[in-house]
């Protein structure tokens, strides 16, 4: 269903490549496994026409990936299971409610419009081709979640609410990065001061589809402590080209709000290059409550 509905849509939005692999059976079921509650099919006649999964960050959610047969659309049913995850996701407490969906497409935008989300800014996707220069001496300790014995997991997980918690109170990756781990997808990376969690990275090393050539080093989320410079950003980024280049992996893929013009604007003069772009949108009396002055990168879909 994702591989027909989302090659549809790319087809009727003009994308001269608009065929969309089948994705790992792994990779839909580290989605489902996130917050299987909030997981919903849609079945007529015995046979399941429509899908979406939804992601709870702490109090922080959001909805995707989503899709209806082609054959199926226009009937109301992705309005049906749009409204499901909408009454799951408040359920839970949630309070920022979300969705990413492609900038271009006018459909699915006056589709979610007419379900009260309301359009905030457009999503930037960037890549770099990495530079293969060796990695510079740092004061900074790198900690990655998936070499931690099980007493430095739970540590390593306290440090990364207390980042979390610096930025969005209602936000907390702890499950985003145990769940990245445990399906083989990447891994979460602490960037540590003594006992000071100055940065946090989510990235996935693995394809999403058997027919994916394994090339990119996929930033999800990057966080950096309120007061840290924007300087420290080489350091990271540094690292990760480092760690990419052990995974044999040549490239660096970020997702950037917009909303979050600061950062934008430092990726770019790092010569990073614009490669899509999505339009984020909340549930009206739902919106993002962190402030943009932070660095909170992440990518819902």
């Amino acid at each position: 269903i994702l591989s027909k509905a989302f090659s549809h849509a790319r087809m009727q939005n003009g994308y001269t490549d608009h065929h969309i692999p089948l994705c790992k059976l792994e990779f839909l079921e580290m989605y489902r496994s996130a917050t299987p509650e909030g997981a919903y099919v849609l079945e007529k006649q015995g046979k399941i026409i429509a899908y979406s999964f939804c992601r709870l960050w702490g109090r922080l959610g959001w909805i995707g990936p989503l899709s209806v047969l082609p054959e199926e659309q226009g009937y109301g049913y992705g309005k049906t299971i749009v409204q499901a995850c909408v009454e799951f996701l408040k359920s839970q407490g949630a309070r920022t409610i979300g969705l990413e969906m492609p900038a271009r497409s006018v459909k699915n935008l006056g589709f979610y419009i007419g379900l009260n989300f309301v359009p905030q800014n457009v999503s930037v996707d960037l890549f770099r081709e990495i530079n293969k220069k060796p990695l510079t001496s740092s004061k900074l300790r790198v900690w990655h979640f998936l070499k931690c014995n099980s007493h430095e997991k739970q540590e390593f997980l306290d440090f990364v609410k207390k980042l979390n918690q610096q930025l969005d109170p209602y936000l907390t990756y702890t499950g985003e990065i145990v769940n990245t781990v445990r399906f083989h997808f990447g891994d979460g990376l602490l960037f540590m001061k003594k006992q000071l969690p100055l940065a946090l990275v989510i990235a996935h090393t693995e394809t999403y589809s058997s027919e994916e050539k394994r090339q990119f080093l996929k930033i999800t989320a990057l966080q950096m402590a309120p007061d840290c410079p924007m300087n420290l950003l080489d350091e990271v980024l540094g690292y990760l080209e480092h760690w990419a280049l052990q995974e044999k992996l040549f490239r660096l893929y970020i997702r950037i709000p917009t909303r979050y013009f600061k950062a934008l604007k430092y990726f770019l003069s790092k010569n990073f290059k614009v490669i899509n772009t999505d339009l984020r949108m909340t549930l009206r009396g739902f919106p993002q409550r962190d402030s943009k002055k932070f660095i909170n990168l992440n990518k819902w879909v």
